[in-house]
């Protein structure tokens, strides 16, 4: 989670894992162990001011801006 800029040395950044009323998004999970995996690439959009995510190996062989994820 390091690697893929998730987390830090100090902090661990897992807020958006949990939702209203005590529940957990596994999607959130799972999609951040993609990242960490390098599976998916997550982006940042300065248009949209949000991350955008795309399949790893798709966005590493166009020269085309991917399609959004999410």
């Amino acid at each position: 989670m390091i690697p893929a800029e998730l987390w830090t040395e100090i902090d661990v950044f897992c807020g958006h894992w949990f939702g209203e009323g005590n529940t957990v998004s596994t999607t959130a999970i799972c999609l951040d162990v993609l990242i960490a995996q390098g599976l998916v690439v997550r982006k940042w959009d300065e248009q949209e001011e949000d991350f955008r995510y795309y399949d790893a190996a798709y966005a590493l062989n166009t020269t085309d801006r991917p399609q959004k994820v999410n």
